[in-house]
């Protein structure tokens, strides 16, 4: 139990690690198509034409990769994750069974995309079917659609590599005490100085907890960091902020029909960089 425990808080700690180098997601915001739909009849998407009483499915995909890394698929918990999110939508109509499957890169990576390797880029996060699937007819169905293609938090307060330099020093510092690094700590906080990001990421990655560390060094390690990263960073978010935006619409279209817009301002959701999400122990 002890080790259990212990990866739990090591976890915790190394939350901090990723500012001190790069964001949890890169790459330009994805863009909904609009295509002013009004009617319960028109079409949602180039792809589907449904009728407002036909049977509709609606299955919430979430998609993950290692953060920063250029290989595809996760390799670690411990790491932070970029997270795309898709909805797969099938409707029973007249013409037959009719699919459309938009996704949210949240400045990301597309389904479908290859790492340098050929391999899939993203990989599918496995999830419980009652929690990630809905039934509903079209006309409410396509309300869903409309919100999901436009949900994200406000792209003013995405957390780019301008905004860390200051910040990712001071959380190092903090880390640094009970951190060992083969390149050492000021070789790191020197190349997070001088805006060498690439530098700064290769050897905080190499970075372990020193020995001798207890239970208690790092929980209060991990507790004056997670302060410290809701402190300073409060006014931004990342790619899995977005991704819990978009779960928490479908969660209400699913448990109260409720398809309203997100709040591109959601305190709860869009402030305060979420760099660790697991949608299989977090959404319900």
């Amino acid at each position: 139990m002890r080790g259990t425990w212990l990866a739990y808080i090591v976890g915790m700690v190394t939350r901090a690690l990723p500012f001190l180098f790069l964001i949890a997601c890169a790459g330009a915001a994805s863009s909904a198509d609009d295509d002013g739909a009004s009617s319960e009849d028109q079409i949602v998407t180039s792809e589907m034409r449904a009728s407002a009483d036909d049977a509709c499915t609606a299955t919430f995909v979430f998609w993950q990769k290692d953060a920063y890394k250029d290989v595809g698929g996760r390799t670690n918990d411990l790491w932070p994750p970029h997270t795309t999110t898709q909805l797969e939508v099938s409707c029973q109509t007249a013409e037959g069974e009719q699919h459309i499957a938009p996704f949210k890169e949240n400045y990301g990576s597309k389904p479908g995309q290859k790492d340098k390797n050929g391999n899939d880029l993203l990989v599918r996060v496995q999830m419980d079917p009652h929690v990630v699937t809905v039934h509903a007819p079209w006309r409410d169905m396509k309300n869903l659609v409309a919100s999901y293609e436009d949900c994200g938090c406000d792209p003013q307060g995405f957390l780019g590599l301008d905004t860390i330099d200051a910040d990712g020093k001071q959380l190092f510092e903090e880390l640094a005490p009970i951190l060992t690094c083969p390149d050492g700590s000021d070789a790191i906080l020197a190349a997070l100085k001088d805006r060498r990001y690439d530098d700064a990421k290769r050897m905080a990655a190499a970075c372990r907890l020193k020995d001798g560390v207890t239970q208690s060094q790092l929980a209060e390690t991990a507790s004056q960091v997670d302060a410290e990263v809701k402190k300073t960073l409060a006014e931004h978010h990342v790619c899995n902020n977005n991704a819990e935006l978009q779960a928490d619409l479908f969660v209400r279209f699913r448990d109260h029909d409720d398809a309203h817009a997100c709040d591109p301002h959601d305190r709860a959701l869009c402030y305060g960089p979420k760099l660790f999400y697991s949608p299989a122990r977090e959404v319900r």
